[in-house]
């Protein structure tokens, strides 16, 4: 769990979250204020992925992925905006999906969802760099 594992990291605390539900997301920003005070970074690292090609990939499968790529990035990022406005200064960090620009089989039909978090970050953009981060990973894949 999210608790066993803050507890293995110095100064870590962990807040449940449902990405998919909005009052989920409501409570946890609200005990990260009442325990943290107002956010000045959120780095939203959820996701989820739809295997499968366009014909294949049920409509369900297809909007819980966006739900949880799409709805509960937008969704987190209105709850600290408002936050960063009144600091002067935030940053929010979207860890996307190579997926989300080049279709690569069998998430063609995850792409869009993908996608919806590149296209997020370009919205609340005010500067920033846009591709992969430099792991053994990503360097072997490109």
């Amino acid at each position: 769990t999210s608790a066993a594992l803050a507890a293995e990291l110095p100064g870590a605390r962990a807040f449940a979250c449902d990405v998919t539900d909005g009052e989920s997301i409501a409570r946890a920003f609200a005990a990260v204020r009442a325990e943290m005070g107002e956010v000045a970074t959120l780095v939203y690292n959820a996701g989820s992925g739809v295997w499968g090609s366009v014909e294949q990939v049920t409509p369900d499968a297809f909007e819980q992925a966006w739900r949880v790529n799409a709805w509960g990035a937008l969704v987190s990022c209105q709850q600290v905006i408002a936050d960063m406005k009144r600091a002067g200064a935030g940053n929010i960090v979207f860890i996307g999906a190579t997926a989300s620009r080049r279709a690569l089989n069998p998430s063609g039909a995850g792409m869009h969802a993908w996608m919806a978090i590149s296209a997020g970050a370009s919205a609340v953009r005010v500067g920033g760099v846009t591709g992969p981060c430099s792991s053994e990973t990503t360097v072997a894949s490109w």
